[in-house]
């Protein structure tokens, strides 16, 4: 299923966390178009040209940005960027939640911490059950599969976290 497909199931206002591999300014135009809301890492080198800063010190900020410095190339929405360090790596993310207050760099942190689990998830569920695919014909299946992938990583997970042995 291509993404913008799958991104249409969902209900407009729905807040999608990107990889690096949905990174691409007319897929957040699209969504953000779309009404859709999106957090993504900001890829590395890429142009960007500050509108706004809400917020700027040494190792913090969250401010509006253009992607891509040339019109050629430029995005069609403004988008935020959110840049701050944690013992010494800096964390770079993307969003067209453009409102500092609506979605405060924090959660941005912490949604994004999410999109690991869920990608431990499913790395769990390709290791232990060797489902390297989910395959599926309808919405509907491919949404119980992705439930059940969803219930075994949290099982196994939770089993392996509290294992005195492992």
């Amino acid at each position: 299923m291509a993404a913008r497909e799958l991104a249409d199931q969902l209900p407009r206002g729905s807040l999608l966390l990107a990889d690096l591999g949905f990174f691409g300014f007319a897929w957040f135009d699209y969504l953000t178009v779309q009404g859709y809301w999106w957090i993504s890492r900001l890829r590395e080198k890429t142009s960007f040209e500050v509108i706004h800063a809400f917020y700027e010190d040494d190792t913090t900020f969250d401010g509006l940005v253009w992607l891509g410095k040339y019109r050629a190339d430029q995005a069609a929405v403004a988008v935020r960027l959110v840049r701050f360090t944690v013992k010494q790596t800096q964390y770079q993310y993307l969003t067209n939640v453009l409102n500092p207050w609506t979605l405060p760099i924090q959660e941005i942190a912490q949604l994004y911490a999410r999109r690991w689990d869920i990608e431990m998830a499913f790395r769990m569920v390709k290791q232990y059950l060797k489902l390297h695919h989910l395959v599926s014909q309808t919405r509907d299946c491919f949404a119980s599969s992705l439930g059940g992938t969803h219930y075994f990583s949290s099982i196994a997970s939770h089993s392996f976290r509290n294992c005195g042995a492992c």
